[in-house]
């Protein structure tokens, strides 16, 4: 645990809902849909407020919608959370394998800020990954 992480919560491993986390939402967005209804099927009967979001199919349907549009998610209101998060998809071809997310507190930058100045690195970043998981596919298909 850092002294300067805005993620002072008990243990390090603290789990942030799928349909609240920047990472999750990223990862909901752009996943294929059948993993998207299965993940959210889990979340329905969950008695965390946050994953029993997923109850409100409408919502989480235009959120994810818009964030597909975005091409970018952000963490969502989280009562005690000093924290917010920026996350893009990584894919291989055209398959979603994870998401890049990176935090910081929500005190010292706004959302549109963090969005102009972090979100373009993000994004050259999950190129990077894309790029390597293709030079890693290629040359075992070499061998």
């Amino acid at each position: 645990l850092s002294l300067v992480a805005p993620d002072h919560l008990p243990g390090y491993h603290y789990p942030f809902s799928l349909l609240v986390s920047a990472f999750g939402k990223a990862y909901l967005a752009f996943c294929p849909a059948a993993e998207r209804r299965e993940l959210l099927s889990q979340l329905v009967g969950a008695t965390d407020v946050h994953d029993g979001l997923a109850r409100d199919a409408v919502t989480v349907k235009a959120m994810l919608a818009q964030v597909r549009k975005n091409g970018y998610a952000t963490t969502g209101s989280n009562l005690g959370d000093r924290g917010r998060g920026i996350a893009v998809p990584v894919r291989q071809e055209r398959r979603i394998v994870g998401a890049i997310s990176m935090r910081h507190y929500r005190s010292t930058l706004s959302e549109a800020a963090a969005v102009q100045r972090y979100l373009e690195p993000l994004q050259q970043l999950a190129t990077a990954i894309t790029d390597g998981l293709r030079l890693v596919k290629k040359k075992r298909g070499a061998k």
